[in-house]
């Protein structure tokens, strides 16, 4: 997760689909869209491009709670700031996502935005997820 969140940058896109199941979906609120692979790069591709309008430069977790359901199946909560080229903070969010396992690699299903207090208090060891 923590090379997803470094991703997220101009020139990252590629990298970040990558964390992405070939189909997912993407919870903003009530909308609700079930995208796939080229629908996931489309989105990211446009919150990138509103974020940089702000003065987007980079991400950073600041905190991240991970419950592991079984070998296959993860729940990972936390919530992260965005931060201008000066460092000075754009906003700070908060996302749940469904994560599976599949070909050696933890994948994105699902990934719900919410407010920073609003973050899952998940038991759980993060070894092998971040």
């Amino acid at each position: 997760m923590e090379d997803y969140c470094a991703s997220f940058k101009p020139g990252g896109i590629d990298d970040v689909l990558d964390h992405y199941h070939e189909t997912a979906t993407m919870m903003m609120g009530s909308m609700v869209f079930s995208l796939d692979r080229e629908g996931i790069r489309a989105a990211l591709e446009s919150g990138l491009e509103d974020l940089l309008e702000k003065g987007f430069a980079y991400s950073r977790f600041n905190e991240l709670q991970i419950q592991q359901l079984n070998p296959e199946l993860a729940y990972v909560s936390g919530s992260f700031t965005r931060y201008k080229a000066d460092d000075s903070v754009l906003e700070q969010l908060g996302a749940t996502y469904t994560l599976i396992h599949v070909e050696g690699q933890w994948k994105i299903v699902v990934i719900a935005l919410h407010g920073p207090d609003e973050c899952l208090s998940l038991p759980g060891d993060a070894a092998g997820l971040i």
